[in-house]
């Protein structure tokens, strides 16, 4: 779920690089504390809309790449000194997979970025870059050097939480979620985070606290349901973790497994 830094017409945007990963649509503002900065917190509709305006980032997220890069050429002329072109080029790449290339384009849209909230878009990115190339020091640095040059940045610091996560560095996670959570405490994307942190950390109840400030609708994705299901089954309720189980999507493969021994555990235990 980490993300990329964008700039676009619509102001600035943050494209989910993590895309094998189904992520509902938090369609009420109330909720969403990135809705201005995440182009995988835009509905399908208002993404097929910017996609027929022939915005090349939205076709892009949507694997249209042919298409976006005819447009890409179109404008080079006018924006061949625009850093924000290359960055948005250097995106597309990267959503391409084409990191190589990703890299050379970011690294002239760095060369001409006049601003610093335009220079750690760019360093984000070129995180995401390295953390793609398993160069996890080099990502950390990165994303730091974003964070640095903009302070109000949401982006870099949700990376370095999920990159601290990762390794487990879970009070520098919890710390860098918690200072997200300020801006928004009824983010559901937060909220699951810090609940994963207090599973990690064996904290169920507290885990489970945060679960539960998850809405219904935004639950329902396999990670998400494991993780749950994992906390109920640590605080013994055993039917309600079966229960939630039962409607996992299997839509993402890496998780079938703990899905299919949790579910094997309980019911052993129940018999």
């Amino acid at each position: 779920m980490l993300r990329l830094f964008i700039t676009t017409t619509l102001g600035l945007l943050l494209v989910g690089c993590a895309s094998q990963i189904p992520k509902p649509t938090i369609k009420e503002d109330t909720l969403d504390s990135l809705r201005t900065e995440s182009l995988s917190r835009v509905d399908s509709q208002a993404l097929e809309i910017m996609a027929k305006k022939n915005n090349e980032l939205a076709l892009c997220h949507k694997g249209e790449y042919n298409k976006a890069s005819l447009l890409f050429k179109e404008s080079l002329d006018k924006n061949k000194k625009d850093a924000h072109y290359w960055n948005q080029l250097g995106i597309c790449y990267f959503l391409k997979g084409e990191y190589s290339k990703s890299q050379m384009y970011l690294g002239l849209s760095m060369n001409l970025a006049k601003s610093n909230r335009t220079k750690a878009i760019v360093l984000n990115n070129l995180g995401l870059i390295q953390l793609k190339l398993e160069n996890f020091p080099e990502a950390k640095e990165y994303f730091e050097k974003s964070l640095a040059k903009n302070k109000r940045a949401l982006t870099p610091k949700f990376n370095l939480a999920m990159l601290y996560s990762k390794f487990g560095l879970l009070n520098k996670a919890h710390t860098k979620l918690f200072e997200l959570r300020k801006k928004n405490h009824l983010d559901p994307d937060v909220n699951y985070q810090i609940a994963h942190i207090y599973l990690l950390k064996r904290d169920f109840s507290t885990a489970l606290k945060y679960f539960k400030m998850i809405p219904q609708k935004y639950i329902n994705r396999d990670d998400v349901i494991t993780n749950y299901a994992t906390t109920l089954y640590f605080l013994g309720e055993n039917q309600k973790a079966l229960k939630l189980l039962a409607t996992a999507p299997k839509e993402m493969e890496n998780f079938s497994e703990a899905q299919a021994n949790l579910t094997s555990k309980i019911k052993t235990q129940i018999n």
